[in-house]
């Protein structure tokens, strides 16, 4: 079975995303792409995934994804006098009337 390999603009497109998504994605968080050949060809350096492996890729940007906004909310709910926990206690609580 032969191989189909995609540009990162090719692959961003094909995923329904902006045509730099992959080659940002790349630079930005290369440890998405751990595990994942990722090939530079020609002059320019190209950058080609397999498409089979691009599935990978999308997976590990949603889970790290949703680790980190897990963790962003945690350290907000915990944080003393954090934003949040100055707008809940701003209005004094009703006493039973």
């Amino acid at each position: 079975m032969e191989e189909k390999w995609l540009t990162f603009r090719e692959a961003s497109q094909l995923i329904g995303k902006n045509p730099h998504y992959l080659s940002t994605l790349f630079r930005i968080h290369p440890e998405y792409f751990e595990g994942v050949e990722v090939k530079k060809i020609g002059a320019t350096r190209t950058k080609v995934i397999n498409k089979d492996q691009l599935e990978k890729v999308e997976l590990q940007v949603k889970k790290i994804g949703a680790l980190r906004k897990s963790e962003v909310f945690l350290r907000v709910k915990h944080k003393k006098n954090s934003l949040v926990q100055r707008l809940l206690t701003f209005y004094p609580k009703a006493e039973n009337i």
